[in-house]
């Protein structure tokens, strides 16, 4: 219908057939035509400043969920080799855990919600050292975890720049952290995670 008006308004040249001014009838329409510019305008903006603050804290809290499932694994990791242990006596690897059916097919993998997972080689079968570290560090996660065969976990914030996942990783290698060691107790880059 406001269509119509609009077009009828431009046709007539202000005057209707009996000679009436109607031009204070087309200002009405495309006052009203106006007004709901500004309204959608207005409805717009409530949206985008909603979106302003909504979307950084939807970041972090996918980032701190990423962070939880680093950590749950990871003392997963330390109940799996408890099993495998007690059924081999020695500890296993990933591959190993997995085809025993002790952890997910992610983990063995080497990649599961927003990290990367991986053993560090302890030269003993009777330790073990596994690390994770966020696929895209500040953005996936921030902080890198390492836990031991003695059952403690450690985190650092190292700003790892790892590009691929892999399950046999080097420290300083492959982007793996220098810092990370199969001995965090002693380094002080690394802080004991305490529930």
């Amino acid at each position: 219908m406001l269509f119509l008006n609009v077009e009828s308004c431009r046709s007539r040249r202000n005057k209707n057939y009996y000679g009436q001014d109607v031009s204070e009838g087309c200002e009405i329409v495309r006052g009203q035509r106006s007004s709901r510019l500004v309204g959608l305008m207005i409805v717009l903006g409530i949206i985008a400043t909603i979106a302003a603050f909504a979307i950084p804290n939807i970041v972090i809290s996918r980032r701190s969920e990423n962070e939880a499932g680093a950590i749950r694994d990871l003392r997963n990791l330390v109940g799996a080799q408890a099993a495998y242990m007690s059924k081999y006596d020695l500890f296993g690897s990933l591959t190993e855990l997995y085809e025993e059916g002790f952890i997910e097919q992610p983990i063995k993998d080497g990649l599961k919600g927003g990290y990367y997972f991986g053993e560090i080689p302890t030269d003993s079968e009777f330790t073990y050292c596994f690390g994770a570290v966020p696929v895209n560090d500040g953005r996936s996660g921030t902080m890198e975890y390492i836990i031991t065969h003695t059952g403690t976990l450690y985190e650092a914030n190292l700003k790892s720049t790892m590009t691929s996942a892999g399950i046999s990783w080097t420290p300083g290698i492959g982007g793996i952290p220098s810092q990370f060691t199969t001995n965090p107790k002693d380094d002080p880059n690394w802080t004991a995670v305490h529930d």
